[in-house]
């Protein structure tokens, strides 16, 4: 009956921890792209609403923990650290991926290959970054 209770405490703040993350990242990236409506450039407006516009709402909110649980002390500065090269990596890889894998996708096949090529550069981009990132990290261990 332990097991059960201490299963189901985990599932609940791991489930509630996700929603907070996944709805402040939301809330982000579609104030990007009303700033973006704004500014008017046509570029900028792709970009928010795209999964570009994602990976950046999504980084910028675990920079925030981190940046939180280092202010609250539950993160000594060589872990907050680590965390960053991770998170510059894993999101910085899936940006650089995603413009790189939709120049390419546009050049083999365009319209279709540009979206194409960006979900799958995003995705490689992200891994490679996040390799990178984590051998960054293990600096700060």
């Amino acid at each position: 009956m332990e097991f059960s209770k201490e299963t189901l405490k985990d599932i609940t703040i791991s489930g509630g921890t996700a929603a907070v993350k996944t709805g402040t990242a939301l809330v982000i990236k579609e104030g990007g792209k009303q700033i973006a409506k704004k500014v008017g450039k046509e570029s900028i407006k792709k970009m928010a609403g795209s999964n570009v516009g994602t990976a950046i709402a999504f980084g910028v909110v675990e920079q925030g923990l981190h940046t939180f649980k280092l202010m609250k002390g539950d993160l000594d500065a060589n872990e907050y650290f680590g965390k960053t090269a991770e998170n510059i990596g894993g999101t910085g890889g899936a940006l650089a991926g995603a413009f790189g894998g939709a120049a390419i996708g546009t050049t083999i096949f365009p319209i279709v290959g540009s979206a194409i090529g960006a979900v799958v550069g995003s995705i490689a981009g992200g891994i490679s970054g996040s390799t990178v990132g984590s051998r960054v990290k293990s600096w700060f261990d």
